[in-house]
């Protein structure tokens, strides 16, 4: 028995934890649409710093989400309609879900999509919809976004990842592609629209017969009165810790540029977020013995700029009282360029745990 569903939230963290609801304690076959708000979604093994233009989705307010299923970087708003198939390991294939959205877009509405090496759907030589995959021992899901009437140039912004940093990692790395909406081709598109056309090819494929009504909607906006597995999933995968400490371990190199010298820096950082190693050269500007300093302080620390901020600024107050105007513009070069716990709680609604805060 296959069912077709339509989430009634927009939030990802609660769509992303119904998806897992599905897999995990349902038998049927699901075919799940959901709509975000504006956010990036990582793949469970990539470095953020990588993939994310971290201080565009900060100042913009955009969610920044890691999934579970593994692939790039994608970026979600309500003109992007996700298309998730959930059934079981054995009925699993990486084509069949590319398959039926390939054709009710040709039966329906005339547009000449088609199906690349990548498993990529394109339109003529533009990708309107990537793959990912999750599989576990009895279940598995391939879920997929399509471009619609997406803002492409929030999508552009946000997936550019800034030029500040160079950043040295063994995660997974997103294949970069020029992309377009569906409705440069076809203006009149509407999601729902599209919806109904997918659930009815799936239907027609699956069953042979087409339910009048197509899909029904999820209402997964109180995810508390539904179920305890969804809020615990929920949770999980609204933390900092799975966001931020879920990805490999990474260095993070970096040029500060003053008006007094320049100080040329790496951060090792391990799974978790945990600085490990700091590595800072300088020609001017600051002793040795402060940098040193500087850079035992660091380690055990978050790699979230107002934590180091924190920690540069209480140096001052001791062994760097003579030189309070470098060790300010290193704090405040900090607090400007690397993620900081308001904008994490700003754009993803989250409920920081104490532990992050040093």
């Amino acid at each position: 028995m296959c069912l077709c569903y339509f989430t009634t939230s927009r939030n990802v963290f609660k769509n992303l934890a119904t998806e897992e609801f599905f897999l995990k304690c349902f038998e049927n076959n699901i075919l799940l649409f959901y709509c975000n708000s504006a956010s990036v979604v990582v793949g469970r093994n990539q470095n953020i710093f990588k993939e994310v233009n971290v201080e565009f989705c900060g100042s913009n307010g955009l969610c920044i989400a890691r999934r579970r299923s593994g692939g790039g970087c994608v970026y979600h708003d309500l003109g992007n309609l996700n298309v998730s198939l959930i059934t079981t390991r054995r009925k699993f294939s990486k084509t069949r879900l590319l398959e039926c959205i390939q054709s009710a877009l040709q039966k329906d509405f005339h547009i000449p999509v088609h199906i690349s090496e990548r498993n990529d759907l394109r339109l003529f030589d533009r990708k309107v919809a990537g793959s990912a995959y999750r599989i576990t021992a009895e279940r598995a899901y391939h879920h997929t976004t399509l471009l619609v009437q997406a803002d492409l140039w929030r999508l552009e912004e946000a997936l550019h990842c800034s030029e500040k940093f160079t950043v040295e990692t063994k995660a997974t790395e997103s294949i970069r592609s020029k992309v377009c909406n569906l409705t440069e081709y076809k203006r009149s598109l509407h999601i729902m629209d599209i919806c109904r056309a997918i659930s009815k090819e799936w239907y027609s494929q699956s069953l042979k017969v087409v339910p009048e009504q197509g899909f029904m909607l999820f209402d997964n906006d109180d995810i508390g009165r539904l179920s305890s597995q969804i809020e615990k999933e929920y949770k999980q995968l609204n933390s900092v810790q799975w966001i931020w400490g879920e990805g490999p371990a990474y260095s993070l190199r970096c040029h500060l540029l003053f008006r007094w010298g320049f100080i040329d820096m790496s951060l090792r950082v391990e799974k978790g977020n945990r600085i490990i190693g700091v590595d800072m050269h300088s020609a001017s500007g600051i002793p040795f013995h402060l940098r040193e300093s500087m850079t035992q302080a660091m380690i055990g620390l978050n790699c979230l700029g107002n934590v180091l901020r924190d920690r540069i600024i209480e140096l001052t107050k001791n062994e760097g009282k003579n030189y309070g105007e470098q060790f300010q513009e290193i704090a405040t070069w900090f607090l400007s360029n690397l993620p900081t716990l308001g904008n994490i709680e700003r754009a993803g609604n989250i409920n920081i745990q104490n532990e992050y805060r040093r």
